[in-house]
């Protein structure tokens, strides 16, 4: 049996005593395990009708039933600040490691906090009176395998509870993960509480981790992430916000570039540019359509090669790979093949050839020849001869400077 302290606590048989074997004043600090709660609405809650209500626990100290060192209605030591600054914590209470029912009128007859589940806790009772217990703090459950902080690690801080996972690295970054799971029951459905006769409340069973998880960066950056790959990044350094789709396509919002950029998938993108007043749409294949407000273009551009340029400056400009060019610039029309060119200037000249006027030099040699043939005694009128000479002076007129 436990043995009573010289403040007037109870003493567990797992508890140290001095080496004497005499009972020792250490204040009344236990260790224990919860095993039911009260909550405001239970027929068991010690005080439901007072001012302040709060959720009681019942707590078996270390050393179990074998020694009857239960604790009743134990209050939780919150954090609190006056009146208007709270906050509350519910702490389930144990079962059998596997689920099996505990929490009945046979209690935890010789079982150990290591084969229980269930939050293990600090007593202490205010100013030494056992009619007052407290938790005034929480261990580590023996079997959970959580690791500690590496050197590498460093100063941080981080806890899990019902499938929620925060955490502050020593860069002061802040992390806050949410596992997939639901709330289940940890007990079959048809057993009772002896307390209140309500079924058993459930706890969190995680199933997959990080179905949703935060991080805030130490350099204004906030990213969101979700399991399925969608995820929002907000770079306040670069004063930038991404987000991308569980597929993979993409928006980003760029405040330092004055931008807004689009991709999709396979590919495609559209891009805003405030700082160069642009406007870019290219498809996957590689066609382009640029519009830029700073020198009043508009180039379309195909992924062969081929370009139509509108500009104010620069008037029409067309060009396909072949080498091929339609220009309008300043009155002037000119057509380009690889082999021949026409061309139209504001003076009223007209040239058609190629680089050496082919085809007019042709048509020029032939009037040249035949009015000098006719003027040799071909028996041609003279006027006819005059005509074929002035056409092919025109006609060298018309040749232009090719």
């Amino acid at each position: 049996m436990g043995r009573y302290r010289a403040d007037g606590s109870i003493e567990s048989v797992n508890n140290p005593i001095h080496g004497s074997g005499r009972a020792v004043r250490d204040f009344g600090l236990y260790q224990g395990m919860i095993t039911d709660i009260f909550y405001v609405d239970s027929k068991g809650h010690p005080d439901p009708k007072a001012e302040n209500v709060q959720v009681a626990y019942e707590v078996m100290l270390a050393g179990g039933d074998r020694d009857g060192q239960y604790l009743m209605n134990v209050m939780m030591l919150e954090k609190s600040g006056g009146i208007n600054n709270y906050s509350e914590e519910i702490h389930k209470r144990a079962v059998l490691l596997g689920f099996q029912d505990v929490a009945n009128t046979a209690r935890l007859l010789g079982y150990t906090l290591d084969k229980l589940d269930g939050e293990v806790v600090y007593i202490q009772f205010i100013n030494g009176d056992v009619n007052y217990p407290v938790i005034v703090g929480f261990a580590k459950h023996l079997l959970n395998k959580e690791s500690g902080a590496t050197e590498e690690e460093g100063i941080r801080k981080q806890s899990k509870f019902n499938g929620i996972t925060t955490k502050i690295n020593k860069d002061g970054e802040f992390s806050w993960v949410k596992d997939n799971g639901a709330a289940v029951s940890e007990l079959p459905s048809s057993l009772t509480s002896p307390i209140d006769g309500k079924p058993y409340n459930g706890e969190f069973s995680p199933t997959m981790s990080e179905a949703v998880k935060i991080t805030l960066g130490n350099e204004f950056d906030f990213k969101f992430e979700y399991s399925t790959g969608l995820s929002v990044f907000i770079d306040g350094t670069n004063d930038e916000i991404t987000q991308t789709t569980a597929v993979g396509s993409s928006v980003v919002f760029s405040g330092s570039k004055d931008s807004f950029a689009v991709t999709t998938k396979v590919g495609t993108s559209l891009a805003v540019v405030g700082t160069s007043d642009s406007i870019a749409l290219t498809a996957k294949a590689g066609t382009k359509v640029t519009v830029t407000g700073s020198n009043d273009t508009v180039i379309i551009q195909s992924n062969f090669g081929d370009m139509l340029e509108l500009s104010g400056p620069n008037g029409l400009q067309v060009t396909t790979p072949t080498g091929t060019s339609l220009s309008m610039k300043n009155a002037t029309v000119e057509l380009k093949s690889k082999m021949a060119t026409l061309k139209l200037d504001a003076s009223g000249l007209i040239a058609l050839g190629n680089s050496q006027a082919e085809l007019l030099d042709l048509i020029t040699q032939a009037f040249t020849a035949l009015s000098t043939q006719v003027a040799a005694g071909f028996g041609s009128p003279t006027s006819t001869v005059g005509q074929f000479v002035e056409l092919a002076a025109k006609m060298n007129l018309l040749k232009g400077s090719l």
